[in-house]
Order: C-alpha cells, then structure tokens, then sequence
C-alpha cells in the first residue's frame, strides 16, 4: 500500500490541502443546476501523460453502441490487479493513477467537497472511454447499484489543446418538473487536458449527457468511474439508508421512468358517430376521391390492398415505398431539402462565398434551431417544438397535434383538393397529412384494408424532424399491441451532388470518353465524389443514426438497452426496404405473384445463433410508409442522428390501438 507522500505526489500541487478544499467546497455548493465541481490540473502532469501514453499504447478499446451510447471502451480497471507482473509494470503509471484516486486520502478529498457521507474502500470502478468521431453519450443520470458520486478526468491530446467546436462536452441539465430534465442543458463543459469533474449521483436529478464528437481525427479520452456507498461489511453502511437509496432508485431514476406508464401518452378513441371500417370492403368513391389528392394511386386498388393485407397478415410489417402521389412528394421534398440548408444541417453548403467541403466543417447546432427556441425564430421555426423529456427523447415535433378524435371532419362530398393551390412552407405541408389525411375516416378504411387491422384509438400523429447532432428517442414500449404507422419524409442529402457528379461525366465526343471526375466538389454547396462515396457509405452502415429499431422484450437479467448497430442487422431487414411497392407492382400488372412464396422464404432465412434480440431496423429513406404491429414489451426508438448526417431525419408518425374484425360464420 502507497504511503501518504506517494499518493500526495501523484496529485498536482496544493490539491489536497485544506484550503484549495474549502475553496471546491464554496464552488461545489454555489454550482447550477446541480452540485458539480471541476478541478484544472488535478493529477501530476508529468504521471498523467506518462499515463495516457501507457493507455493508447497498451490497452485495447472495444466498440460499443446502445439507444444511449456510442463510445469506445476498455474493460473495468479493477481488473488490472490481476494482470501478471510483467503486463502490470507496462501500465504502471496508470495504477499509480488509479489507486491515487481511489485512495483513503483522496476519499476523504471527495466526501469534503461533496458532503456526500461514507464511500466503499473495496469497490474499485473506473473505465477509460475513447469517444471518436460520431460518438456521443445521451442524458442519463448515472443511478445504477450504489453508485455515490461520478467522476471524470480529460485525456485529451495535452499538446493540442481541445476545441469546444469539436463537441465532446459534458453537459448538465436542470429539473423541470419533478425528476424530469429539461430538453436543453444549462451547463456544458468542454474536456480540457488534465480536467476533474465530479458530481454527486441523485436519483432523477443528476442528468447529464456527453457531446457528439465531430472532430474527424482526435478523440476524446477519459477516465470515468463512481465512488460507490459502503458495503454491509464496511464502516459506515446501515441497511436503513441502504434501503432509502434503493427506494429512491426505483422510484426517481431516469432508467426506471423509462418504463412507467406515465412516459407514455395516452390513446383517444375515434369519434363514435364513425363506423369503423371493415377490412377488406371496398372503400367509398367519394373517400376514394379524398384519397387521390395524397396517396400513390397504386395503393388505392383493391388488389393491391389485398396483396399488402397477405403480406402484413404473414409478417406484422409492410414497407410501402413511393407511398404519396409524385407531386405532394416532391413539394416536400424540396421543401425539407430547403429547411435543412437554411438551418445549416448541410455541413457542405456553401456559406459566406466560401465553400465549407470537407469533414472539419462538421459543425453541431444550437439546441434551438428549426423551433420556437431558436434565437430570432422565424415564423416558421415558431411552429416547431422540442419534445422532451432529455432523458426519454428529444427531437423537433410540429406543434398543436391532433389525434383521429380531435381533429376536424372532412368533408367527403367537396371534389376539391385539399391541396389546393400546394403550400409552400414545411409546417403547411406536413399539416396536410397530420391534420387532414392522417386522422380521416377514409386513411383508416386505408389502413383497415392494408392490415387486416381496424384502428380504435390514436394518439396525436405528429411531423417530427430529428436534428443532426441534437435529436433521438430512447428505447420504450407499451402494454398492450400497438400499430405504428412511420411516413418516413428524409430526404436523400447526396442527390444533388450525385447528379452533378454524372453530369460532368456524360460522354463527349465521338469516341464517347467520359470526362474525368475529381475529388472536388462539382459545384457551390455539392460534395465532390470521394465524400460522397465516404457519406453514403455510412448512412448505409448506420453510422449516422437515425435508424429506428424494433427489439424483442428483453429477458430480466438482461441489459434492455444493448443491441447491435444497424450495419449488424439480420439480412431480412435490409431486404425488406421498398418491398411494398414491388408487391404493389405486381399486383397492379398482370402477374401472378408465383414468386411471392420463394420471396418470403428467402426474407425470412436468418440464423438464429445470430439473433441479438432486434427484430427490425428500418433506416431513413423518402416517402415510404413504414406499418409495424407492434406487440406488447416490444421496444422501439429511434437512434440518435449524427451531425455528419449532412440532413434532418423528418417523418409523420401515428400510434394506434387496433382490434380484428369478427366474421361470422368463420369457423363453422
């Protein structure tokens, strides 16, 4: 065991004197909008990159990714003690850091900042985490088992010294409501070569996430670890407070409100003046009329509707790619397109005569932009929200919602189109399919037809845009069956630049030679072909998120949150994207759907040994309509879209309770 002068030498300078305590102390209790303290310089310089040099060295990092998280990490440092000599004295400056902190004087360091109460001298917690170019750390509040306080020491490169444009923050959040956070952070804290920061852990009070980092080359390294209560064997444990902090745990902690029945919204029930439709019955011409102003007339055919009625009764899920008429589709598409320039979520366009192309320029924006709290809101940002909870969701959700109950009746008997003349604006655009189409006793009959489902209540059908760099969901489910209805309206960010791209390759000339294409930008605000092929390869891998993940109902012991990234789907999803027009298609024509059996055997040929608990990734694309029966315990969220994306993830989304129709007569 180090003696008192080792482990004091490990420290910088006058850390563990009594007057730079009082002085943390006074900080600590005087900090918003939590008791947090940070020390600049806490370790010996000279230790700590003899440290860090040991880490990048030595130690290997492992990829891992949930609804929460995307961070590189080394395994528990408790586990050093068992290393054999020779591989411990390779990492002897990191034990030397490690033991310092965990150490009884720099115990006793912690518990006079914080007035936090006895600590464990065996429990030994501490990890080292490498958050790379895309990684990110959504709000939590780190209540887990006994943890007491929180901790985390900066390893930047010391030679460079980080920049807050990078990202990689921590940042703290207010309570708005009781233990609720506020969608927004008060605080946030850039990482600094050789930084401490500490907090005590509260029960849904302690909320924090960590910043995307976009720095395409240099990471954020740290250590991060807990101070955990003492155990029953250890001075100062009582099996009273034990059981308050337990109480407190199951009560308050943001992982346990996940799955309360108060994180979820209610359902209203369709008006009762309406009869619900039956499946399979023709729809009424003057519905179907209302119908064609907005839906790809191929998905208003009886045989199409029959075709997509097998298949969801098959698979519980359909994909119906080019689902509203070319038109609408392109209206908003160009409109979204437009949004997210304006907002400067295209990381590439060019801004101020200059041409930002390259990964450098990836940028995360301000909290508020696209809504009601950005700085100088435009008329259309005003009628855009951030929906929160931090610790459940955040994302962008256009304002005044309505559900199938409180929205107003259309008038079936008027030949006019809604749309008419076609709007201009986001808001008024997706207004048309939330208020007018979505919530319609004709989309219902629609629906009804396509799934073999009779929808009885909904909730609000919202238009969400998840902002690169700021908007997730995180993984929730219901108690009873649900029908998730996703329009998925994300445009397609590289287009333009492709497009370009085989402009300037045409042919010229008799001979027919290509011109040759470089690795610049073909244009103003275009990225050039080699960027191009490097975005779009990870929006294929999911790199960017913005995917949104269907889970099975995890077994007790098991970590409800862990999955495997998108790029590690089973086959079967990938291959189902844009199937539902395929099938369409073929029902529309004249074939005669020999090749469906053959198709579905081989959609469903996965490996078991391989299944990791997703039973479906459905990633971003323009103008599909994603329906999912969604069983009880089923987790479902949307991964957090990456400020790299280069484009928001936009979408119009319904909830609803479904009941089958009784046929008389059918099992006689």
């Amino acid at each position: 065991m180090a003696s008192g002068a080792d482990v004091k030498a490990c420290f910088a300078p006058g850390v563990l004197d009594d007057a730079f305590i009082s002085q943390k102390r006074g900080e600590y209790d005087r900090s918003e909008p939590y008791h947090h303290a940070v020390v600049d310089g806490l370790i010996n310089d000279g230790l700590l990159r003899g440290a860090r040099h040991e880490i990048v060295e030595e130690l290997a990092f492992t990829e891992k990714e949930t609804d929460i998280y995307k961070v590189n990490q080394t395994g528990d440092l408790a586990n050093l003690d068992g290393l054999p000599a020779e591989e411990a004295a390779r990492l002897k400056n990191l034990m030397a850091v490690r033991n310092a902190i965990y150490s009884e004087e720099f115990r006793g360091w912690i518990q006079k900042v914080t007035g936090c109460g006895p600590l464990s001298s065996k429990k030994k917690d501490m990890s080292i985490n490498d958050y790379r170019f895309g990684c990110q750390l959504l709000n939590h509040d780190d209540v887990i088992s006994t943890r007491r306080v929180s901790f985390i020491l900066y390893l930047p490169d010391p030679d460079q010294p980080w920049k807050p444009e990078w990202g990689g923050a921590l940042e703290l959040y207010p309570v708005k409501r009781a233990h609720e956070p506020e969608s927004i952070p008060a605080l946030s804290i850039p990482p600094r070569w050789n930084q401490y920061t500490l907090f005590a852990v509260q029960p849904g009070h302690s909320f924090h996430s960590v910043e995307e980092v976009v720095h395409p080359t240099n990471g954020r390294l740290s250590i991060s670890g807990w101070f955990h209560r003492p155990m029953p064997d250890e001075p100062g444990f009582t099996q009273e407070e034990e059981d308050r902090e337990q109480r407190n745990e199951k009560e308050f902690s943001s992982l346990e409100s996940l799955s309360t029945r108060a994180a979820r919204a209610e359902f209203a029930e369709y008006p009762g003046s309406l009869e619900p439709p039956l499946p399979g019955s023709p729809i009424e011409e003057d519905q179907r009329r209302f119908l064609s102003h907005f839906v790809n007339p191929a998905y208003l055919t009886p045989k199409v509707q029959a075709t997509l009625y097998e298949k969801f009764g098959d698979d519980s899920h359909v994909l119906l790619s080019d689902f509203l008429k070319p038109d609408l589709a392109e209206a908003i598409e160009a409109s979204l397109r437009k949004k997210d320039v304006d907002d400067g979520f295209v990381w590439w366009h060019e801004s101020s005569g200059e041409s930002a192309v390259n990964w450098d320029a990836v940028r995360i924006q301000p909290f508020g932009t696209g809504t009601v709290d950005r700085k100088d809101a435009s008329e259309e940002d005003k009628r855009w929200e951030i929906l929160g909870p931090a610790h459940r969701q955040r994302y962008a959700s256009l304002r005044d919602a309505v559900t199938p109950a409180s929205a107003r009746p259309v008038d079936y008997s008027t030949a006019a189109s809604p749309l008419s003349p076609m709007p201009s604006a986001p808001s008024d655009l997706l207004r048309s399919l939330t208020e007018v189409l979505f919530p319609s006793a004709a989309f219902r009959h629609l629906l009804a037809n396509m799934t073999q489902m009779i929808p009885l209540a909904g909730r609000a059908i919202r238009a969400n845009r998840y902002r690169p760099g700021l908007d997730y969901t995180l993984a929730r489910s219901d108690e009873e069956p649900v029908l998730d209805l996703t329009l998925s309206l994300t445009p397609d960010v590289l287009r333009r630049s492709r497009e370009a791209e085989r402009r300037q390759s045409k042919p010229k000339g008799i001979a027919g030679k290509r011109a040759k294409v470089g690795d610049t930008p073909p244009g103003p605000g275009l990225l050039g072909r080699g960027d191009v092929a490097k975005l779009s390869e990870m929006w294929e891998r999911g790199d960017v998120g913005g995917w949104e993940c269907y889970m099975a109902p995890h077994e007790q012991e098991d970590d409800p949150a862990v999955y495997k990234s998108a790029h590690h789907a089973p086959k079967h999803e990938e291959q189902e994207k844009g199937k539902g027009k395929e099938k369409a298609e073929e029902a529309d024509g004249d074939a005669d759907g020999e090749d469906d059996e053959e198709l579905d055997e081989e959609d469903m040929d996965v490996d078991d040994d391989d299944f990791d608990g997703v039973l479906l990734n459905i990633t971003p694309s323009f103008n599909t309509l994603n329906i999912v029966l969604r069983d009880e315990g089923v987790m479902r969220f949307v991964k957090y879209l990456s400020a790299a994306a280069g484009g928001s993830r936009w979408e119009v989304s319904a909830e609803f309770t479904v009941g089958a129709a009784e046929i008389e007569g059918e099992d006689e």
